[in-house]
Order: C-alpha cells, then structure tokens, then sequence
C-alpha cells in the first residue's frame, strides 16, 4: 500500500507531493512524484476515439468496452486519474471526439434521440459527464487536490475543456443536468484566461461561418429563382447547421450569461448576420423545402421543417436580445 509522506501534515497539493510505496520488483520502499507516468502506466492507451457510427445499430462492442474503461477511469485514485490525464493521450482523444460527435438533443425528433434509444449509449454518456465534472475540478476532498495554477496549466496543455469542448459540453448537458452544467461552465469561465482566449476567438470563427452560411443561402436562392429549383441536401445541411451554431451559443449565454461580452467585438456584424438569418434565410429554406417535401430524407427535416425553422428563428432573437442587453450594459458601465 502507499505511504504518503508529511503531505498529511501539511495537506501539500497532489502536484506538489511524493508518495511512497512497496516496489514489488525491487523489493524495497520506493517514491514518485503523486502526478508521475508511473501510476498512469496500467491504465495507458485503453481508449479508442469515439465515432459518429458508434451510436448506430451494430456497434454496442465498441460501446461496451468505452463503458468497461470509462468505469476504470471512474474508480482511479485522484493521483492516479490525473497521471492518466497527462500522460495518456487516448483518453484526451476520446474525449474530443465524444464531444464533438456525440448526439445533440436537438438533432433529432424527440423520441429518437439515441441517447434515450440506447441504454448502453445513456450509460456511456453519463459516464463521460462524470469524467468531465471530475476534470472540470482541482479539489475532490480536503486531501486530494490539485494546486490551481497546475489544473489549468494541464487542461490548457492537454486542451480539454477549451471554449470550444465548454460550447460542446453545454449543448449535450445542459438538459440533462442544467444545475452542475452551468455551475461548471461558469467556473472555468471565470477563472481560465485560456478559456476566455478561445471564446474570443470561437466568436470570431462563428461570425465567419455564419456569413459564410448565409452567402451560400443567398447563391442557392438564386439558383432556385432561375431555375425553380436547387440542391435540397444543401438546404437540409444548412438549416441544421444553423440550428447547431444557434443552440450551442444560446445554451452556453444561458449558463453563463456574462459571455455574452465576448461577442463585443463583433456586435454589429453578429446584429447583420442574425437579422438575416430570422428574416430571409429562415424564410427562403421553409418555402424551398416545403415545395421540395417528397425529397428531403432526414427526418428531422421531412417530419418537422417548419417547427426547426421557427426554432432557429427564436434563438436568433434570443441571441439579438442578449447583444442588445449587453451593449447596453456596456454603455451604462461606461465600457468601451
């Protein structure tokens, strides 16, 4: 069994502390720094990355098997979990690719959403959460925690919970799990600079690819003008693509409303895009899918066109409500 030194006596920092313990080959007391590729070791390399095909029929294998090391993962010590997170790379991989790939909610008609279809997909998506909760905090107990400056320094390097993987983690939890959701993301909002740094630069890739959204819906609305008819897969991708972008920033301004600040920079261009996007680009998809019905396959589409097109068009005016508070608040405050 291990040894801890005087950290019991000082309650040291895990990433601050050395452990003792009987080296079986050796025979004899050894150490390791707590946070050390040596308690890592057994556990390396058990993840795979997760797929978009992995939550399709015919895949619960691989499913059962990120559930049996997802398990492992949970019951690890806290200096054995956060050597397996900086030293073992398959478990940074699974996890990005969980979060990326994983089913949104709001993809799918209510009673198809996979994550309710499939009790070994609940269960591997609730076993994530309880890993990215138990990422998401330097402190499990008064004894076993990390100092502050190393948990961000390691999210940071490993780029686990970026911006990017918090808009992600927002969007899948927030309706599962709204309360620790937004109590985490409001966190690592507040106390991570690279955090802050990536939100600032996710505005700034989503302003881009929103524009982008609406220059090919303006093209495509052309064609359908002068030819009375066009691409219904282009429509269909972009209609969802939108309601993704939408959702994802609203749930993440609704867990921490003070993000909005963030989009300061680019208030005017997302105030344009956003108008656009209610106004006409909405408009034009609902009347060319409708007049192209028997052709559209995703069901999210075909079944339910007109209420995905009013959800977009309410969350474009969540988001335009939002901006508009916040300049207004910034102008109150004096802010620039």
């Amino acid at each position: 069994d291990e040894i801890e030194a005087e950290r019991l006596k000082e309650r040291l920092p895990l990433d601050k502390t050395t452990l003792h313990f009987y080296n079986k080959t050796s025979k004899c007391l050894d150490s390791k720094a707590a946070i050390h590729s040596h308690w890592a070791a057994p556990y390396r390399d058990l993840f795979v990355p997760f797929l978009p095909c992995d939550v399709q029929e015919g895949n619960e294998q691989v499913l059962s098997v990120i559930s049996a090391h997802l398990a492992k993962l949970g019951r690890l010590k806290c200096h054995e979990f956060w050597s397996v997170i900086v030293y073992d790379d398959s478990i940074k991989s699974y996890l990005d690719s969980f979060l990326r790939f994983c089913p949104r909610k709001h993809q799918y008609v209510e009673e198809q959403w996979p994550v309710t279809q499939s009790p070994l997909l609940r269960r591997v998506y609730e076993q994530t959460f309880r890993v990215l909760v138990r990422l998401a905090t330097n402190k499990e107990t008064k004894r076993e925690y990390l100092s502050l400056s190393f948990h961000l320094q390691t999210l940071s390097r490993s780029s686990l919970l970026g911006g990017p993987h918090l808009l992600d983690f927002a969007v899948l939890y927030s309706q599962t799990a709204a309360r620790l959701t937004t109590d985490l993301v409001v966190d690592l909002c507040r106390k991570s600079e690279q955090v802050q740094r990536d939100l600032e630069m996710c505005s700034l890739r989503t302003a881009e690819l929103l524009g982008g959204l609406v220059e090919n819906t303006e093209r495509v609305k052309k064609e359908f003008e002068k030819k009375g008819s066009g691409e219904s897969k282009s429509e269909v991708e972009t209609l969802l693509l939108l309601l993704d972008i939408l959702m994802s920033f609203t749930t993440f301004i609704e867990c921490a409303p003070k993000s909005i600040a963030f989009f300061r920079p680019l208030w005017l261009t997302y105030v344009v895009l956003l108008g656009k996007v209610y106004e006409d680009v909405t408009a034009f998809l609902q009347y060319s899918l409708h007049s192209k019905k028997g052709h559209v396959e995703n069901p999210r589409v075909k079944d339910k066109g007109k209420e995905v097109v009013g959800q977009i068009r309410r969350l474009s005016l969540v988001l335009l409500d939002a901006l508009f508070k916040d300049l207004l608040r910034a102008v109150r405050g004096g802010e620039r």
